[in-house]
C-alpha cells in the first residue's frame, strides 16, 4: 500500500479512536459541559472507500446538537404561546376580567391592587414555567445549569462599572430613539398608573424580578446548554433567543447587551456577574424614568448630567482595569468540529423552531393590529 494511503488510514482510526473517547467524556456524570451527549447517532457520514459511518464527531455533535434544539423550541413555543393566549385573554376583552388590560411588555393597567398581583404572577409563571423543564429534561444538578462560583473575581468586581457604561450608552441611544419616533411604551404605560405606589411596584418588577429569573434562564441555563457547543456558539444563540422575546421590539439594543453579559458569565464563571449587571442596567434606567415622570423634567438636563457622570466613571474604571489586569479579559473562543454558522443553520432550519417563529410573527402582527 502506498505511503499516502497508510497515512490516511492512520488518521482514520485516530479519529474514529478520538470519536470513542470524546464520546466517553462528554458522557460521564462528571464532567459539567457535555451533559446533553450520547454516543447514539443517527445520522451518518459518507467517507471514500469507509461508506456511510456514524463515528464521526462532527456527525455526533450535530445530532446531538438537534435534539438540544427540540428542547429549546419547546421552551420557545411553550413562552410564547402562553404569551399569545394570555394577550387574546386579557387584550380582546379587558372589561370581562376584573376591568383589567394587559400591556404588550407583560403588565396590567387597570384599578385597585388586581393589575399589580396579576402583573407579578403572569411574569414569573411565565419564566419559572421553562426554567423547571429545562432543569428536568437536561437531567443536570442546578450547579451545572445555574453556576455560581466566581473564577474570575477582578472582572466580576469591575463588572458593575462596566454596566455603568452600557446603561448609558443604552439610554442615550433610546433618547435618540424616542425624539425620532416618539416615546418609548415603558414611558407610555407608566404614565397610565394612576400612583406613585403602583409605579413603583412595575419598577420593580421589571428592575429586579423579571432580570431575577430572565437571567437564570438566558445567562444561566441557555449559556450552559449551549456551552456544550463552545463559548462563542453560547453567547450568540443565548443572545439571538433573549433579542427574539425582547418585549420592547428593541432587538439590536438586547442582542448587544446580551452578548456582553453573556462574555462577563464565560468569563468570570458565574451567573451572578449577569445578574447584578442586569440590576444595574435596568435599575438606572427606569430610575431615571420615573425621575422625569415625577418631576417633569421633559428637557432632561439633570438625568444627561447623570448619564455623563455613569459613563465617565464606567470608562475611567475600565481604563485602570484594563492597565492592571489585562490577561483577565480574553476568553478564547473555540469549536468542535461544526463551525459556528454550521451550527446556527443547524439550529434555524429546524422544524420546530420554524414553528415557533411563526407563533412568534403572528403575536407581533396581533399587537400591531390592536396598538
Amino acid at each position: 500500500m502506498p505511503e499516502g494511503s497508510e497515512r490516511i488510514t492512520s488518521l482514520r482510526q485516530q479519529d474514529r479512536d478520538y470519536a470513542r473517547l470524546y464520546s466517553a467524556w462528554s458522557s460521564s456524570k462528571d464532567n459539567e459541559y457535555g451533559f446533553y451527549r450520547s454516543s447514539t447517532v443517527s445520522e451518518n457520514e459518507y467517507s471514500d472507500t469507509d461508506g456511510f459511518s456514524g463515528m464521526y464527531p462532527a456527525a455526533d455533535e450535530r445530532d446531538v446538537l438537534v435534539r438540544t434544539t427540540k428542547l429549546v423550541s419547546n421552551v420557545m413555543i411553550m413562552y410564547t404561546a402562553l404569551s399569545f393566549a394570555l394577550s387574546l385573554l386579557f387584550s380582546g376583552y379587558p372589561k370581562t376580567i376584573s376591568g383589567m388590560h394587559m400591556c404588550r411588555e407583560g403588565f396590567f393597567i387597570g384599578s385597585g391592587l388586581s393589575p399589580v398581583v396579576a402583573s407579578y404572577a403572569v411574569n414569573i409563571v411565565l419564566r419559572v414555567m421553562p426554567i423547571c423543564y429545562l432543569l428536568v429534561k437536561t437531567r443536570a444538578s442546578i450547579g451545572v445549569m445555574i453556576p455560581i462560583k466566581i473564577n474570575n473575581k477582578p472582572l466580576f468586581r469591575h463588572s458593575i462599572f462596566f454596566a455603568f457604561i452600557a446603561f448609558g450608552v443604552l439610554f442615550l441611544c433610546l433618547d435618540v430613539k424616542n425624539a425620532i419616533f416618539g416615546v418609548s411604551r415603558p414611558w407610555k404605560n407608566l404614565m397610565l398608573l394612576e400612583t406613585s405606589g403602583k409605579r413603583v411596584a412595575m419598577i420593580v418588577l421589571y428592575c429586579a424580578v423579571i432580570p431575577l429569573f430572565s437571567e437564570l434562564l438566558h445567562r444561566g441555563i441557555f449559556v450552559g446548554i449551549f456551552r456544550q457547543y463552545g463559548d462563542g456558539f453560547a453567547m450568540i444563540m443565548s443572545s439571538l433567543l433573549a433579542a427574539a422575546v425582547s418585549s420592547e421590539g428593541d432587538y439590536l439594543f438586547t442582542f448587544s447587551y446580551s452578548l456582553m453579559l453573556s462574555y462577563f458569565v464565560l468569563s468570570t464563571g458565574s451567573v451572578l456577574t449577569a445578574l447584578i449587571m442586569r440590576l444595574v442596567i435596568s435599575g438606572c434606567y427606569y430610575g431615571i424614568t420615573l425621575y422625569r415622570l415625577e418631576a417633569g423634567d421633559i428637557l432632561p438636563q439633570v438625568s444627561l448630567a447623570l448619564i455623563i457622570v455613569f459613563i465617565g466613571a464606567g470608562l475611567v474604571a475600565t481604563i485602570r482595569f484594563i492597565a492592571r489586569y489585562s490577561s483577565r479579559i480574553s476568553l478564547p473562543i473555540y469549536n468542535l468540529y461544526l463551525t459556528d454558522a454550521e451550527k446556527v443553520m443547524t439550529m434555524i432550519s429546524y422544524p420546530p423552531i420554524i414553528f415557533w417563529l411563526t407563533i412568534y410573527t403572528l403575536m407581533n402582527l396581533y399587537w400591531l393590529m390592536i396598538s
